[in-house]
């Protein structure tokens, strides 16, 4: 039995022209719609990254505005990284964009990139203040306690006062009754009465000395113990 092959070889030899006919048509298409499609320019990546920080994108925001400020530095792609970085949380990054903005940023927008670095900088000093450790304030301990009072009975001043003044009230006490029963004894002769009036005389002034001058000590003395008891009681309290 025998094949013919030569109309078989002619059709697939037509049917490979073709197919590389077609292939050679569709790369020339996409060559010339590459060409003729417009390059991506700074602001249309600005505008890119304004739509993505507008839906909470900030990341991919990012990435198209630098892609953006590698073709030309727009101020405006470094206020809008600016802005996404500082709400990716990430403050010293977007301190460093607001500034390069305010280099070439007019008067008229510079306030609003000064507050957006006041905020980032206020933001950085609570997250320190947050990050160190609370140190305890210890309680001042409580004051030491004073010695005792002292009971008035063991002051030496007003006790010596006391009983000094005491025994001098006694001794002119005891002198005054001496002059009377002194004065009061018989007597056998003139002059002997004489003599007794004067002794009872003397006996008498000295007894008036001694009991107010001792009457004064015992005074001053119950004073003073008065004055120390009551400062034990207020040191008790």
């Amino acid at each position: 039995m025998v094949f013919r092959q030569g109309p078989l070889i002619s059709r697939a030899s037509r049917g490979l022209r073709l197919l590389g006919f077609l292939a050679l048509c569709l790369s020339s298409s996409l060559s010339l719609a590459a060409v003729n499609a417009p390059a991506p320019t700074a602001r249309s990546y600005l505008d890119a990254g304004l739509r993505l920080y507008k839906e909470g994108r900030y990341e991919a925001a990012v990435r198209e505005l630098r892609l953006g400020y590698a073709l030309e530095p727009l101020p405006d792609i470094l206020y809008t990284l600016g802005q996404s970085a500082r709400k990716l949380g990430r403050c010293e990054e977007a301190i460093g964009y607001y500034r390069q903005y305010l280099q070439g940023a007019d008067a008229a927008s510079a306030g609003a990139a000064r507050f957006q670095i006041e905020r980032c900088e206020q933001q950085l000093r609570d997250a320190r203040a947050a990050a160190q450790p609370v140190v305890p304030v210890a309680a001042p301990p409580p004051p030491a306690a004073g010695p005792p009072p002292r009971p008035f009975y063991r002051d030496a001043l007003g006790m010596s006062l006391a009983g000094v003044g005491l025994g001098a009230a006694l001794a002119g006490a005891g002198l005054l009754i001496g002059s009377v029963v002194t004065a009061r004894d018989p007597h056998g002769t003139l002059q002997a009465f004489d003599d007794a009036l004067g002794r009872a005389g003397a006996m008498r002034t000295a007894g008036i000395i001694l009991a107010a001058g001792g009457g004064a000590l015992l005074v001053g003395g119950i004073i003073r113990l008065s004055l120390v008891a009551r400062r034990a009681r207020g040191g008790a309290r």
